[in-house]
């Protein structure tokens, strides 16, 4: 569908995604997966904007590398193990 997991740059994209979510646990485009702590976006855009959650990202286990929304219902930002089934928010670019 030519689309992309949603990479958020400021409050509003991040709150916009937010009301359109509910409460469920969905990933972003965030991670850290080619260099521990280096996050990136998976659409090649610059991880310029974040909103963890306290604690967080902290790697649990050494296998957390992408990027989650509402972690524990908080409406933050969690690492967690990329191979989780968790909801997905994706966008696309409207080309004229």
């Amino acid at each position: 569908m030519g689309g992309n997991l949603l990479s958020v740059h400021n409050a509003q994209q991040n709150n916009q995604a937010l009301s359109l979510l509910g409460n469920n646990r969905t990933w972003i485009a965030g991670s850290d997966a080619q260099e521990e702590g280096q996050w990136l976006n998976v659409d090649g855009t610059p991880f310029n904007y974040t909103n963890w959650c306290s604690g967080q990202p902290d790697n649990h286990g050494g296998r957390e590398s992408c990027a989650e929304v509402n972690f524990s219902g908080r409406r933050c930002w969690n690492d967690f193990v990329c191979t989780k089934l968790l909801y997905s928010i994706c966008a696309t670019t409207v080309n004229p």
